[in-house]
């Protein structure tokens, strides 16, 4: 894919018990936008708070979304299924 096909670009840094989320968006004028984070906690409740503020966001996990998340061993797996 393009990079210009990318319009949301998610990193996430994973812990046992959190995960630091960070945000940026591609502008028309294909500019990012400043950088936005979240901590969520790393279970199904956190990853509930991180489907609002995503949406809130106006961000559509999909084929305009890039995620690089940390490869953690094993805290990272329930992440990965959620996407």
């Amino acid at each position: 894919m393009p990079s210009t096909a990318i319009l949301f670009y998610l990193g996430a840094d994973i812990s046992q018990d959190y995960i630091d989320v960070a945000l940026r968006v591609r502008k028309e004028d294909y500019s990012l936008s400043e950088l936005q984070s979240i901590r969520i906690a790393n279970s199904k409740k956190g990853f509930a708070l991180l489907h609002k503020w995503l949406l809130k966001a106006g961000v559509q996990l999909g084929e305009g979304a890039l995620m690089v998340i940390e490869n953690t061993g094993v805290y990272h797996r329930a992440l990965m299924r959620w996407c």
